[in-house]
């Protein structure tokens, strides 16, 4: 007998930001994306079938500062005049929910999501067991750099946790 699963809603969230610092522009991308006070766990790019996808800000609810965030990040940071920050998440799902994500980034926000686009498209054709739905992007891109630090970020949060004592 298969266990039932609870429902999982995963947030897409981006942001943009400025500071003295690449990792102090980094932080400002977060606090806008909405995760500047959590502990950021890297995740492949799967997304279990019980899952349904919603874009906008994350949802400040009971995440305690410094929690763990388990999450599928793009980041892109960049001092160099004239150069952008883009990074981008898209996600592509099947009937059932199952899905794929796949991220990037770089200063050309066209060159990132067309990155973004082809690779969903490869991974969807190793994949062809499944009927899968449309392609869909989150991205962020800075204004050009002026000598300031800029980042942007592209996030798929899955959820929050707590840190449990360890001694």
């Amino acid at each position: 007998m298969q266990e039932r699963r609870r429902p999982l809603t995963i947030h897409v969230s981006t942001g943009e930001g400025v500071g003295s610092t690449r990792l102090a522009a980094f932080d400002a991308a977060l606090q806008q994306a909405g995760a500047a006070d959590l502990n950021l766990i890297p995740l492949s790019s799967i997304i279990p079938p019980i899952a349904t996808i919603v874009e906008g800000p994350l949802p400040s609810r009971s995440a305690g500062f410094g929690d763990r965030l388990y999450c599928v990040l793009a980041s892109q940071t960049t001092s160099e005049s004239k150069d952008r920050a883009s990074a981008a998440i898209g996600w592509v799902q099947a009937v059932d929910g199952r899905g794929l994500f796949a991220e990037a980034h770089g200063n050309d926000p066209e060159e990132v999501a067309a990155i973004v686009r082809a690779t969903l498209i490869d991974m969807t054709g190793r994949r062809s067991e499944q009927k899968w739905g449309e392609i869909h992007i989150s991205q962020a891109t800075t204004d050009r750099c002026d000598g300031t630090p800029v980042a942007a970020v592209a996030i798929a949060a899955y959820g929050t946790a707590q840190w449990e004592p360890s001694w």
